[in-house]
């Protein structure tokens, strides 16, 4: 995040105080994912426990990060496991209160450079810029992240990658993904317009970021069921659409 040369840390992805002290989980090679004919079998791989967590920060960056950042993003993550507590309601509408959203946002795009690799960074020096100024309420329009809730399913931390999806939109989607419940994520670049059902939280970052406001907000709950960008199918409608296209 400093852009220096130094020895990198573990942070944590999100905070480990966001519900990530923990998590067991197990990585495994993409390759590997793709080729089996079943796509919901984890294939064999290192069990990892104690956090998802990345090589990405500086010690000092990430204790930097922690002091600015990481209780406004607690926060956050509290209120979203309350709202899934309250039911099972497929939309959620509710008023954030008290919440510092500007430092929110700038800790959810410190999570999209920490998964992503160097290159990410060095094609997206504003990302980096903005998240470095704690005072910052600028951010180009080409950036837009989007908000989900989501109980569980496959955890996803997908690097920027291309989506084709003439649903949606009529040009790919450049984008990255972050699903670690109770939120999931979705930074593009340069795409306009809606995405899904997913809520529009870009507007965070131009919030005060020295005070605490009361947003009203109307979330969605979203399945995450395979370890793919922007597919929000359940289990049952992926098999069935695997079974539909074996009959053809």
């Amino acid at each position: 995040l400093c852009q220096k040369e130094k020895t990198l840390n573990l942070e944590h992805v999100p905070p480990k105080s966001a519900f990530n002290s923990q998590t067991r989980y197990t990585e495994f090679s993409w390759s590997e994912k793709i080729q089996k004919e079943d796509p919901f079998e984890v294939p064999k791989g290192q069990i990892k426990q104690g956090g998802v967590k990345f090589h990405s920060f500086c010690v000092d960056c990430n204790n930097w990060l922690g002091r600015l950042y990481v209780s406004s993003y607690k926060d956050w993550a509290e209120m979203g496991a309350y709202l899934l507590k309250q039911g099972k309601e497929p939309i959620f509408v509710f008023e954030a209160e008290n919440k510092n959203f500007n430092r929110i946002f700038k800790h959810i795009i410190s999570m999209f450079i920490a998964i992503n690799d160097s290159s990410f960074g060095r094609e997206n020096q504003e990302l980096i810029d903005f998240v470095q100024n704690e005072h910052s309420t600028k951010l180009s329009e080409k950036y837009r992240v989007f908000c989900y809730l989501t109980r569980g399913g496959a955890l996803r931390y997908l690097q920027q990658s291309v989506v084709v999806d003439f649903s949606v939109s009529k040009l790919p989607i450049l984008c990255s993904e972050i699903s670690f419940p109770p939120f999931g994520y979705v930074l593009t670049i340069n795409h306009k317009g809606k995405l899904y059902d997913l809520l529009d939280i870009t507007g965070f970052s131009k919030n005060d970021p020295d005070r605490t406001l009361n947003i009203k907000c109307q979330l969605t709950e979203q399945k995450t069921a395979l370890e793919f960008p922007l597919d929000y199918r359940s289990k049952e409608e992926i098999v069935n659409a695997i079974n539909k296209e074996k009959k053809k």
